[in-house]
């Protein structure tokens, strides 16, 4: 499926402003997911919530938080460092994770209350493992609702067709991550290869290949893999998503597990 598809794009015409701002009234899209607590005796309690997308303001305001927390913790704006990070974690998922149960307000718009009022209150209610949780589930929530796009080299022939449109290709190069680039351009060069062989016209060979030739790219920020469950499409279901034993889910690896679910 497309992320953007330019053909519908030019039939339907600009979105009218109107429309954008009306749409900030508007709940913002949330995905559902499972907390598990381990309580002392041993037995886990789970907990529903769901984890919402952010507004461009919430963030911001979650930047802002964190650093005056931050400065109160000891840290100052030219060495800002890991207690910004963690204050930042706890800013944005004070803001992202909402409870299950969607609520009206007056003047009837629906709307999911936040689980916390603020980050200190989330800090002093979960442990580290919990964070972790909700940190994934942030990051699946993200990569689930995001238009930029991961590269998979089963789909060449699709980004060669999509990047030889003169007029479209720098857009559709856009809505790629950036972090991808490397692997398009290498996929396609290859292509290219293999295509003047096929006709005998063969690319000209490196001097002193041994010496000179590239590293081999690694994907992911090594490690193991970690398994990961994603939001269920059904917005009534929830699933759960287990606390990685060694790392926290990395934004490329959530977007290709998003990736994967919309197929």
């Amino acid at each position: 499926m497309e992320s953007v598809n330019v053909e519908e794009k030019k039939e339907s015409g600009a979105i009218e402003g109107a429309e954008l701002v009306l749409g900030l009234l508007a709940p913002a899209p949330s995905a559902p997911f499972v907390l598990k607590r381990y309580n002392p005796d041993g037995s886990v309690k789970e907990f529903k919530f769901r984890i919402k997308v952010l507004r461009r303001a919430e963030s911001l305001a979650a930047i802002t938080e964190a650093q005056r927390r931050a400065k109160e913790l000891g840290e100052t704006e030219a060495k800002y460092g890991d207690i910004y990070k963690e204050c930042q974690a706890s800013a944005v998922l004070a803001r992202a994770m909402v409870q299950d149960r969607v609520r009206q307000r007056p003047d009837g718009t629906e709307y999911y209350p936040r689980c916390f009022v603020d980050a200190a209150q989330l800090d002093q209610s979960l442990t580290e493992g919990e964070m972790a949780q909700a940190l994934n589930a942030y990051e699946l929530t993200k990569a689930r609702f995001s238009a930029i796009e991961s590269f998979d080299p089963d789909e060449i022939d699709r980004w060669a067709a999509r990047l030889s449109d003169t007029l479209h290709g720098p857009l559709y190069l856009s809505l790629l991550d950036y972090t991808h680039w490397p692997e398009l351009l290498t996929s396609l060069a290859q292509e290219v290869s293999s295509l003047r062989e096929s006709i005998g016209r063969p690319l000209p060979t490196l001097q002193d290949s041994s010496e000179s030739a590239p590293r081999t790219s690694e994907s992911g920020t090594g490690g193991s893999t970690v398994s990961l469950s994603e939001p269920s499409s059904d917005a009534s279901k929830s699933e759960t998503v287990p606390t990685p034993s060694d790392r926290l889910l990395s934004s490329q690896e959530a977007r290709a597990l998003a990736k994967k679910r919309r197929k």
